[in-house]
């Protein structure tokens, strides 16, 4: 098992996938999850953008019944704005981990779709 062979213990493990998204791959995806259409690019600041959307949020709640919950609890929009706009394309080895043992991994593009699946299921977006 990885979790206890000795080439593991007391490391310090870069635990990520490995695997680099795109996020002009993966827009498309989402955009047909949400049944909208895709746009070209348009860089936007997403915590001055919906800073005053919480009327509209308490609308789409009622609109599609979700759970009445604060987006504010659901979302972090500043958190948000740093994942497409890093500059570069993060890119992490993964050898160290695998070569103790830890081969699982996910495909990042796939889960991030999952996850939305996961969250319309529980009624927390449409």
């Amino acid at each position: 098992m990885s979790g206890t062979s000795p080439s593991a213990r007391n490391e310090i493990f870069n635990v990520t996938n490995g695997d680099n998204i795109r996020w002009q791959r993966l827009w498309p995806d989402v955009a047909e999850f949400f049944v909208m259409a895709v746009a070209p690019p348009q860089p936007m600041s997403l915590a001055e953008q919906m800073q005053d959307k919480e009327a509209l949020w308490q609308r789409t709640i009622k609109k599609h019944n979700l759970r009445p919950i604060p987006w504010s609890e659901l979302v972090s929009w500043p958190f948000l704005d740093g994942q497409p706009n890093f500059g570069t394309d993060m890119v992490q080895s993964t050898i160290k981990i695998r070569q103790a043992g830890f081969g699982a991994c996910v495909d990042s593009h796939q889960s991030i779709l999952s996850h939305l699946r996961r969250l319309r299921d529980y009624r927390l977006i449409p």
